[in-house]
């Protein structure tokens, strides 16, 4: 009797255990799948974005503002309520502020406020107290004068609430060595991402511009398709160690459009989360 007891006993207890452990695993791809419809990636911790519904995001705003020579400089504003740190993101300048449109609504999904800009005399910041601007026709004067707009994208940010130790910068091309320039003479910026920057490029030389102290904070984005663009990167890295590389195996070299890749722009992503607190 007290066998037949402890046998049935057993089974309960199996019985039991078994129900528990079917329960947790539904509980978990409940979970799971909720947070897949909610967006969010639940190994990264990354939200994905609906380009179809961000480019209906009432939250990303055209705005312009004055640099301190005179041109008006466009933007867009991708603002997020909730965020404690702002990316300016300026692109080559052969793009204009909407390249990179994907990866600003990227940032602005997991947790970051973002100012795309065009750069002077490029896209829509052809206004200024000299009359038209094309880029095509500047000087190098013109060209290191463009430090200018990230001046003025920056004290935007901070009539925004933003301190510049809040504020991050992520510069391609000829607009990664301007970033560089830039990040030289105001320390408190946080980080730095150059995408594709060049050597040798007489309209602003990287060359000058090094400070082993900046490595910490920079992250490299290459294309390996890219030479001129590697050698620059090779260059750096040599030269300000703590720098991160990233090196994409292939891209769209002409406008650096891999930036919008999804495994890439997580991996910066990853890393700003890692590096901003």
């Amino acid at each position: 009797m007290r066998r037949s007891l402890i046998f049935y006993l057993s089974l309960a207890a199996i019985a039991i255990v078994l129900l528990l452990s079917f329960l947790i695993f539904y509980l978990e791809q409940k979970a799971a799948r909720s947070l897949a419809e909610n967006g969010v990636n639940n190994k990264t911790g990354l939200t994905k974005v609906d380009s179809s519904q961000a480019q209906k995001n009432p939250t990303v705003v055209q705005v312009n503002f004055q640099t301190d020579d005179g041109v008006n400089i466009v933007g867009d504003y991708y603002d997020n309520p909730a965020a404690k740190f702002v990316g300016i993101v300026a692109p080559m300048f052969r793009a204009d502020r909407k390249a990179y449109a994907d990866f600003c609504r990227r940032l602005q999904a997991n947790g970051y406020s973002v100012l795309a800009i065009d750069w002077r005399g490029q896209g829509a910041s052809v206004d200024s107290s000299k009359g038209k601007l094309n880029y095509q026709n500047f000087s190098q004067a013109d060209f290191q004068n463009a430090i200018f707009d990230l001046e003025a994208a920056s004290k935007f940010l901070r009539g925004k609430g933003f301190q510049t130790n809040n504020q991050f910068l992520i510069g391609s091309g000829l607009g990664a060595n301007l970033v560089l320039k830039f990040l030289g003479g105001n320390n408190n910026f946080r980080l730095a991402v150059l995408v594709a920057p060049r050597l040798n490029d007489s309209r602003v030389k990287i060359e000058s511009l090094i400070d082993p102290g900046l490595g910490p904070k920079l992250i490299l984005v290459v294309s390996a398709s890219d030479s001129a663009a590697v050698e620059a990167v090779t260059f750096l890295n040599q030269k300000m160690p703590g720098s991160q590389t990233i090196i994409y195996p292939s891209g769209n070299d002409s406008r650096g459009q891999f930036l919008d890749d999804p495994g890439l722009s997580d991996k910066i992503i990853m890393w700003l989360k890692t590096k901003l607190f």
